[in-house]
């Protein structure tokens, strides 16, 4: 829309220009027709031109094929390998061993994910619940059993609370590796081809025998 407008000023206040320069020129100036119309073509362009530079709306930024922005994505990403790194540091805090053991497995699928991501930006799209969503609850999760742990007393709250933790640590193994297996599923139908092909050509020479 703002497009259309400022065509339409542009062309307006050109072409005013214009024939305000043939008038003055062919009617004041005493110069003959064709030499008068040619400064107003002049005088029309030189206008328009000027109208285009000053009023020419900001360069679309270059987004992906999916309509994506690159920038955002960068930035998605980037974020999402600070929480990583967050994720990591726990496993240095955490007292339970099997705490310790579901930590160090997420943290090793995480670590996938963002490896496969960060070659191709687009692959995002693919596994937005794990930046979106998985990651901030893991550091939230890992954030609140940290805090219970590290408390002097112990009832019956706070040891059902961590008991939590590892059921809810558990689904975040699962959906995590959900996550990761779209990722890899390309490259598992890709391999998968390829072991049938050559699986049908050894058979085609055995037979051939």
């Amino acid at each position: 829309m703002k497009e259309i407008v400022i065509s339409g000023l542009r062309i307006f206040f050109s072409g005013s220009i214009a024939v305000t320069t043939f008038l003055v020129t062919y009617l004041l100036g005493g110069i003959e027709i064709v030499p008068a119309l040619v400064l107003g073509g002049v005088a029309y362009f030189v206008t328009s031109k000027g109208i285009q530079r000053r009023f020419a709306l900001p360069p679309a930024r270059h987004s992906l094929i999916d309509g994506t922005d690159p920038h955002y994505l960068e930035k998605t990403h980037k974020e999402a390998r600070r929480k990583w790194k967050v994720i990591g540091r726990y496993r240095f805090k955490v007292r339970s061993l099997s705490i310790w053991l579901k930590v160090t497995r997420l943290y090793k699928i995480a670590e996938q994910i963002l490896d496969i991501t960060e070659k191709d930006l687009r692959q995002i799209s693919k596994v937005q619940s794990f930046f979106n969503h998985y990651l901030d609850a893991t550091v939230t999760i890992l954030d609140k059993y940290s805090l219970l742990s590290s408390q002097p007393i112990s009832n019956d709250e706070i040891r059902n609370a961590l008991e939590k933790t590892h059921a809810g640590l558990q689904d975040l193994i699962h959906a995590y590796e959900e996550q990761l297996n779209k990722l890899l599923a390309k490259d598992l139908l890709e391999l998968e081809v390829e072991v049938n092909v050559l699986k049908q050509t050894l058979d085609s020479k055995g037979e051939k025998k």
